[in-house]
């Protein structure tokens, strides 16, 4: 699920402004309001470990792949090299 769809599910579920539920995921998530707000208007995220934190802020529900990057297997490719511990040969 995009995080478009999201806010936009949480503002018909809860009754509140999509400021508002933003502001909430932001602060739940650990990252800036003013991060999220380009990401809910269709942008992409280039930091894995944020959108980690998003991605779990909402339950799941919306993807570190949906919030980074249109091609999921470049995208899992980054989180791998990222996370993976370097080996030394």
């Amino acid at each position: 699920m995009k995080l478009e769809a999201w806010v936009k599910e949480r503002t018909a579920t809860t009754g509140t402004s999509k400021r508002a539920v933003l502001e909430d995921l932001a602060e739940r998530a650990g990252v800036a309001y003013i991060t999220l707000e380009p990401i809910a208007r269709g942008a992409r995220m280039g930091n894995y470990g944020k959108a980690l934190s998003v991605s779990e802020a909402t339950g799941w529900k919306v993807s570190v792949l949906d919030l980074c990057d249109p091609d999921p297997e470049r995208t899992a490719a980054h989180i791998i090299a990222q996370y993976q511990p370097q080996v030394q040969p």
